[in-house]
């Protein structure tokens, strides 16, 4: 049934959105699963090898079992992993996504992340949860990237989607990208809330478009925990290279 479910869904979104490639455009068959052309699949594979057992982040060195970062720093969640390195033409498409307003290219990340979660993840999990935004940059930017690509996933899955009642974010926060690390994780604290109610007990799978130091991640994962999740997974569509 899940199967059937499934295949029907996958057909629907094929017609109601063009189907191309994510990162260079060219248009793409209807049937493809894939988000990528072969030229650009070739050029950008799935991060797979030599990467952190924790954050998924690339390692300098094959012998090192976790990377410079999660050495550092102690973790909320379990594990990570992302698709690519938000470098070139991976980190053009995230950010035309998010603030050229590229809607459909929610769709085209989701495809990935299915294809990525089925071929190298085995996490089970009981719920997917986008990285909420504050309602002032809800309402500045439109729509929340993340929970677009939540909302295709989780339906390739099966699996429940949790919302704004039970991960929220309650507190402004300056733009990740401009802080140092260590401002990463100050603008972090105590950013986010969740509901026992709906989490105690449940892995929950965590999505985000973009994970550098781990900060939000680690903040919504410590929120979860602190609400009785029994486990907490990150996935996200890029990743920085960290040192």
């Amino acid at each position: 049934m899940k199967l059937i479910v499934s295949t029907i869904w996958k057909h629907l979104l094929t017609l109601l959105y063009p189907n191309f490639c994510l990162l260079c455009e060219e248009t793409l068959d209807y049937s493809n699963d894939k988000a990528l052309c072969p030229h650009c699949e070739g050029n950008h594979p799935h991060l797979s090898e030599d990467l952190c057992n924790i954050c998924g982040k690339p390692l300098a060195d094959s012998f090192d079992l976790i990377c410079y970062d999660c050495g550092k720093r102690a973790h909320f969640f379990e594990e990570g992993r992302s698709l690519w390195v938000y470098e070139g033409l991976v980190k053009q498409s995230i950010y035309d996504y998010k603030y050229k307003k590229r809607k459909e290219y929610g769709l085209l990340f989701a495809k990935e992340l299915i294809r990525y979660y089925n071929e190298t993840i085995r996490w089970e999990v009981d719920m997917v949860l986008p990285i909420p935004l504050h309602k002032h940059r809800l309402r500045e930017r439109g729509f929340n990237q993340t929970e677009l690509m939540v909302k295709y996933f989780a339906k390739s899955f099966d699996l429940q989607v949790g919302g704004q009642k039970v991960l929220w974010r309650d507190k402004p926060t300056d733009p990740q990208k401009a802080l140092s690390d260590r401002g990463r994780w100050d603008n972090m604290q105590e950013a986010f809330f969740a509901s026992k109610t709906h989490v105690e007990g449940k892995t929950i799978l965590l999505i985000d478009d973009i994970y550098t130091t781990g900060s939000t991640m680690d903040a919504c994962a410590k929120a979860l925990k602190i609400q009785g999740a029994k486990a907490v997974y990150c996935l996200s569509i890029a990743i920085g290279r960290g040192m």
